[in-house]
This record gives C-alpha cells, sequence and structure tokens, in this order.
C-alpha cells in the first residue's frame, strides 16, 4: 500500500506557459463536451476523438493522451453528481505532467514538451523543504508520481510505501471543537493528552462574523461579496491549516515515539447527520415541513468546526509515518457508560455521571468508550471492570490543552 503526499514548489511565470496551459484548458472542454454527446466513459471511447481534438488545439501527442484522461475524470465525476447540476466547464489553468512522457526534471528545472524537440522551461523556487524530498527520490527512499502545472506553482506527487509497525499500546481520540483529548492505554500505565484546537475554532468565528458584517453593510452587492470572501476564505484556509498542522504533528510525535496505534470515531459523514432535517408538523400553517433537528446558533457553532478535516490529516501524516490507525463507531462515545452501559445522568455538559456511581469528564469517557470498542472488535484484550474503575477515577479532569 502506497500513501500519497503533495508538495508545492513556487515556479516563474512565462508567456510560452501560459499559452501551454491555455491550450491544454480548450482541449479539456473540448474533450468534455464530446464526451456529454457521445456519453463515452472508458478511454478507448475518448481516444476515437483525439485527433481532432489536437488540430483544433494544437497540443502534442502526449499531451493530449493527459488531456483526454483528464477530461474523462471530470466527466465520470459529473455523471456521478445530480441531475440538476450543470454541465462541467473548466475554468483554471492547470495540466498535468508525467515524468519520462511528457516532462523531465533538469534541476531545479522542469521541462515539458509542447511539440518534437520543442519545449517549455519552467524555473522551480525550490527550498530546504522542497530539497529534501527531492533527495530523498534520488536515493529511491521515495517515489515521485505526475506533477500539476498552474500558472503559479506545480505540485508535485510524492509516493511512499506504507508499512505500519506492530502497536505497543492505544491512542484514542476524541475531537472536539475546541481541543482533542487523547487516552493513551500503555504496557504499564495510563497517560492523559489535550491538544488545542481553540485557535483554530476562534479563526472560523473571526471570518463569519467578518462575512456576516459585510453582507449586512452591502446587501446587495453580490460582486463585491464574491471578491472580498474569496480573498477572505483564502486567507482562512492557510491559516486554520497552518494551526492544524502544528497540534496533528505534536499527535503523530507521540503516538510515534510510544509505537501506539491511533484509534478515533468514523466522522466521514458528519456534517449530513448535523444538518440532516426531520419532517414535523408546522405551527402556524399546520402543513408537513422539514425542520431542524437543532437550533440555528447549535448549528452553526457545528458547521464552522473542523472534526472531518482533522481526521484526514491525521490520517494521512499517520501513513507518512508508518503508524497504524483505525476507526469506530460514534454512537454514544460520550453519553455512555463503559462500565454497566448507563446513560449519562449529569446536567454539567463537562462531566459523565452515571447511575452505577462511575463519574469522569465527558471527553475521557469519550476515549475510554472507543478503546472499549476497539478492543471488543478485536478481541485481544478485555477491560475488566476494576480497570475501568481505576482509569475512571484518573479520567476526572483534563490536562490544560498545549
Amino acid at each position: 500500500m502506497h500513501t500519497i503526499k503533495g508538495v508545492k514548489i513556487p515556479i516563474q511565470s512565462s508567456n510560452e506557459l501560459d499559452t501551454l496551459l491555455r491550450s491544454y484548458r480548450k482541449g479539456k472542454n473540448l474533450f468534455v463536451e464530446k464526451l456529454l454527446i457521445s456519453k463515452k466513459t472508458s478511454l478507448s471511447g475518448v481516444n476515437s476523438f483525439r485527433q481532432e481534438v489536437r488540430k483544433q488545439t494544437g497540443l502534442s501527442g502526449g499531451n493530449s493522451v493527459l488531456c483526454s484522461r483528464d477530461a474523462l475524470g471530470i466527466y465520470r465525476s459529473y455523471r456521478k453528481k445530480k441531475k440538476n447540476t450543470s454541465a462541467p466547464d473548466v475554468k483554471q489553468l492547470s495540466m498535468s505532467v508525467s515524468l519520462g512522457y511528457n516532462g523531465k526534471l533538469e534541476k531545479n528545472r522542469l521541462r515539458i514538451t509542447v511539440s518534437p524537440r520543442k519545449y517549455v522551461y519552467v524555473s522551480l523556487e525550490m527550498s530546504e523543504y522542497h530539497q529534501q524530498f527531492l533527495s530523498l527520490v534520488n536515493q529511491g527512499l521515495l517515489c515521485l508520481g505526475e506533477i500539476l502545472v498552474t500558472p503559479t506553482h506545480c505540485i508535485f506527487t510524492i509516493k511512499k510505501e506504507y508499512t505500519p509497525y506492530t502497536p505497543k499500546g492505544i491512542l484514542t481520540l476524541d475531537i472536539n471543537e475546541q481541543s482533542i483529548v487523547g487516552l493513551a492505554l500503555l504496557e504499564d500505565r495510563v497517560e492523559i493528552m489535550a491538544w488545542s484546537l481553540e485557535r483554530v475554532y476562534d479563526l472560523n468565528c473571526k471570518y463569519f462574523e467578518m462575512a456576516r458584517n459585510l453582507q449586512r453593510r452591502y446587501p446587495s452587492d453580490t460582486g463585491l461579496h464574491k471578491r472580498v470572501l474569496s480573498h477572505w476564505y483564502k486567507n482562512r484556509k492557510h491559516r486554520v491549516e497552518a494551526t492544524l498542522h502544528e497540534s496533528l504533528n505534536a499527535i503523530i510525535s507521540y503516538a510515534k515515539e510510544k509505537e501506539l496505534i491511533i484509534v478515533h470515531e468514523e466522522l466521514k459523514n458528519i456534517k449530513e447527520s448535523i444538518n440532516k432535517r426531520v419532517i414535523k408538523k408546522n405551527i402556524y400553517n399546520g402543513q408537513m415541513l422539514p425542520h431542524r433537528k437543532l437550533p440555528r446558533k447549535i448549528l452553526g457553532r457545528l458547521n464552522r468546526a473542523v472534526f472531518r478535516k482533522v481526521q484526514w490529516m491525521l490520517d494521512y501524516k499517520a501513513e507518512w509515518e508508518n503508524i497504524p490507525y483505525t476507526y469506530v463507531s460514534a454512537w454514544n462515545n460520550s453519553q455512555m457508560c463503559p462500565i454497566c452501559g448507563g446513560k449519562n445522568k449529569s446536567a454539567e455538559w463537562h462531566t459523565f455521571q452515571c447511575s452505577c456511581g462511575s463519574t469522569a469528564n465527558r471527553h475521557l469517557n469519550a476515549c475510554l468508550n472507543i478503546a472499549k470498542k476497539y478492543e471488543n472488535e478485536r478481541l485481544r484484550l478485555s477491560l475488566d471492570r476494576s480497570a475501568m474503575n481505576y482509569i475512571m477515577e484518573v479520567s476526572t479532569s483534563v490536562p490544560k490543552p498545549h
């Protein structure tokens, strides 16, 4: 099994590259138009009109092959979507480059074939971070895949063999809005950790308020909304990802040092379940209409959280460091007692209290239920009642996130 990582390298723009990218974009749109008419979904089918597209765009044979493959991927994605979606129209300037096929890497330059014995040279502005990956590629420790070229940067696809080690313990993670709480079950002790996501939460709230104030001030200027919000959301994305990298790298370093397996909840469709509506009777007109399950403020808060993004980033970081990971069901982990299976009786949100006398922090109680579900599935060891009681005793408080 391979794990893939994208490395973004800035480049020096040129008129020759811009012309090539525009021809490539025109080719993708022409291929998509013909696929919409013919409804073909195979490479052999798209090859039947590849020569016609080459005459209209002037693309070389190698570039036209990669262009047809990209267009076929766009068309297949369009077919999987809902019927009411509009026909795809490629607007961004980008192209695929395959080394040894239509491209060649020459130190700090990328050579792209335009036509036989005619090339476009792209200067790569590589830093030490980029050089370390290319040095590992030259040593044979990493594999270099296809390259995505845009007017401002190139994205190199780096492949690495994923060989997870045999874990010596379990690290269960409970992902919340403003923190990630971890419970490490080692061979001789239990460790409780917490990593802060407060900065991410504050950034999402800040940009939400900025966008709402802009829309209130200029309610009818949708063009202004689009221009300004696209710039703000791009900045928000960069700042949020930088903060997440810092926190998640600490989790990965801890799991790798202790040789633990990361176990957390499956959050793939969490936003769909949060925004799911139920059919209820409208108290004003008596009609059966879809209603929100949660209040508007809680929905806004949960939609601004980054549950799924944290899970995705944790997965690819774990694969890159050869750390094993798995998922368990997210059902009732913070509301169920791991000893008797009872429900929470405490009115305090952060405190879990059961009728059997068990008391713990709600986030650590979720971590314990995650560990119990994982062990029940694997059937490797059983967390008996005495062990449960001990962990519940030490889990009454969460350390300050760092």
